[in-house]
């Protein structure tokens, strides 16, 4: 195992080496590059776009971004002037040519037009972000909505695309962002998991919440401008070499490592007590501040749970709503309502059980086809058998039946329903219901019945108005006789 290791990692720094080669070759070969660090390079970054890139306290350019930046610096000794501003405008010095690049930019079709990219070091997931209690459960309900996004920003151009949203609400940071969506403003906000997260901890903005699954998930690079392919490929070297040595993800841990702020905070606190005050007093310093860390780590989870379990106690509430009203639709209609497995025989029944059948629900349960059928009047069973092994073929069910109900009378049954095919096309599910059609097929009985006496009815009053006709034909010959005869006499 220690070998294959040793030959994978091996591997793996050859593949690495392999471009910075090429690199040096090329600048060996091409030297404009180097000759141009006569001036440091101007590279800028959003101002408020923490743990990214920001301006501290003292007013200095700092984050993840910054750091990597002037690693890439070091490695490649490179002479780099960094400068901070709203994320709109540095955007639009890198796309006009007035700056060098960009320490930080999400990579689309539509940007690698404008720019040029660096090999993706990190990948970032878009989320919705919402006020408690809202309704929005995903990027589907805000079609009608008014979101909040930073300007110029991924999630803006993402939305702007789209054509998603009533109306954009637009900021130029990311605290904005999230300052608005907190003091009521819009109905949500599109901003990166991992920083809306981060800021809404740090600011406190216990009314906001991320829900559903990420919008976006795109390539975090450095930018260059369009064409400047000799910075691009010192820029790419520089990051593989400080991925190789570890630089790279010592930054990484450094900005968002478990609980960084809290850790960062307490080493400072630690090193000073160890050198200032006596160890007993030290001592209680630490469990002080430990204490507190932990009443508010207790208390930010237990606002997690109680948030959780508020809306686990709802989704059931709605679903115990939802499947109270289903049943009642069910009842209301007369009818059972079944789900057959066909592989396995059992069959889930709910409905109008006991108005049909006269069975409870608890003694229907322990129902399957096997039983189902033997319900069945033996005359029907084999035509219910023939319609359901020929129906399966057109997905679709129905026959009518003669069902032994439990006052030990037959009664008749109407089933519909249709079959559901696994990827292969055979059945292997079947929906349907099942309703009491007994008193129609009494009703059609009568019909034929009287339909029946009505047809001999009328043939009896045919058969009368015949032998009325042949009377009338007689006393018309008997008339003209009369008439003859009176004709004769008057002669």
């Amino acid at each position: 195992m220690d070998a294959e290791k040793v030959k994978k990692n091996l591997l793996t720094k050859i593949i690495i080496l392999i471009p910075v080669c090429l690199v040096n070759i090329y600048i060996m070969f091409y030297p404009g590059f180097v000759h141009a660090q006569a001036k440091p390079l101007i590279v800028k970054g959003d101002s408020n776009y923490p743990p990214f890139e920001y301006t501290d306290d003292e007013n200095n350019p700092a984050g993840f971004n910054v750091d990597i930046i002037r690693a890439v610096a070091r490695e490649m000794g490179l002479s780099v002037r960094i400068e901070l501003g709203p994320w709109d405008s540095v955007r639009k010095d890198l796309e006009n040519g007035k700056i060098d690049l960009l320490m930080g930019m999400y990579k689309t079709k539509k940007r690698d037009k404008l720019v040029d990219f660096s090999i993706p070091h990190f990948i970032m997931s878009y989320s919705v972000f919402v006020r408690k209690g809202s309704g929005i459960k995903s990027i589907d309900d805000l079609m009608n909505k008014s979101i909040i996004v930073q300007k110029d920003d991924l999630g803006h151009d993402y939305l702007d695309r789209k054509g998603i949203g009533r109306e954009l609400i637009l900021k130029r940071s990311w605290i904005n962002v999230l300052t608005s969506l907190s003091a009521g403003w819009g109905d949500a906000a599109i901003v990166s998991r991992l920083q809306g997260m981060m800021l809404a901890q740090r600011e406190d903005f216990d009314n906001i919440i991320s829900t559903g699954p990420p919008v976006i998930q795109r390539k975090y690079c450095i930018a260059v401008t369009e064409g400047n392919s000799s910075l691009l490929a010192i820029i790419n070297e520089g990051l593989s070499i400080i991925k190789t040595k570890g630089v790279y993800d010592e930054i990484y841990n450094k900005w968002f490592g478990l609980y960084e702020s809290e850790q960062a905070g307490w080493l400072i606190i630690k090193r000073i007590l160890i050198f200032v005050v006596a160890p007993l007093v030290f001592l209680v310093v630490v469990i002080f501040f430990w204490s507190w860390i932990l009443r508010r780590k207790v208390g930010q989870k237990t606002r997690f749970i109680q948030n959780e379990l508020k809306e686990r106690k709802r989704l059931t509430e709605e679903l115990r709503a939802s499947k109270e009203r289903y049943e009642k639709v069910v009842n209301l209609s007369s009818q059972i309502v079944y789900d057959f497995d066909i592989r396995s025989g059992i069959i889930k029944w709910s409905g109008a059980i006991l108005r049909v059948t006269g069975y409870t629900e608890e003694e229907f349960d322990k129902v399957d086809i096997k039983k189902w059928r033997e319900f069945i009047h033996p005359e029907d069973r084999a035509l219910y058998k023939r319609n359901e092994d020929n129906d399966k073929a057109s997905g679709k069910f129905e026959a009518e039946f003669r069902f032994l109900h439990r006052d030990g009378g037959y009664i008749f049954l109407k089933e519909e329903g249709f079959f559901l095919p696994d990827a292969s096309g055979k059945a292997i599910r079947m929906l349907g219901t099942i309703k009491d059609i007994t008193e129609k097929k009494k009703t059609d009985k009568e019909i034929i019945e009287k339909n029946e006496r009505l047809a001999e009815t009328n043939l009896r009053l045919k058969e009368t108005l015949d032998e009325l006709y042949g009377s009338n034909e007689e006393l018309e010959a008997m008339n003209e006789e009369l008439v003859s005869s009176q004709t004769e006499i008057e002669e």
